[in-house]
């Protein structure tokens, strides 16, 4: 008599096969998520990291208009955005160093 449910010579241990299945369901959990949860999410974001870029940078117009110029391009404007911010740190850092070694020269020069 041969015992045809043997799981002697299975090559999958079973927490591993039961890892796969949760990380599986976990996996199928997220996928059923709402679509628009997660947008509202990083819409909500990505707003709030807009207006504190604005805020930072001084920009001459307000988060709303730009949002709304940028409206579907809005990774775009928070690529502006960051690059309009580290140009103003550079020049900052500039305008500070030729003020600590009293150079001849303005910063703009």
């Amino acid at each position: 008599f041969v015992d045809v449910h043997d799981d002697s010579d299975k090559s999958t241990p079973r927490s591993a096969a039961g890892s796969s299945l949760a990380a599986m369901g976990a996996a199928g959990a997220a996928a059923t998520m709402p679509r628009s949860a997660v947008q509202t999410d990083d819409k909500a974001e990505i707003r709030r990291s807009v207006k504190i870029l604005v805020d930072e940078t001084k920009a001459p117009k307000s988060a709303d208009q730009l949002l709304a110029t940028y409206s579907g391009r809005e990774e775009e404007l928070l690529s502006h955005l960051n690059n309009m911010k580290a140009k103003q740190s550079k020049s900052n850092d500039i305008r500070s160093l030729v003020e600590k070694t009293n150079a001849p020269k303005g910063a703009d020069e």
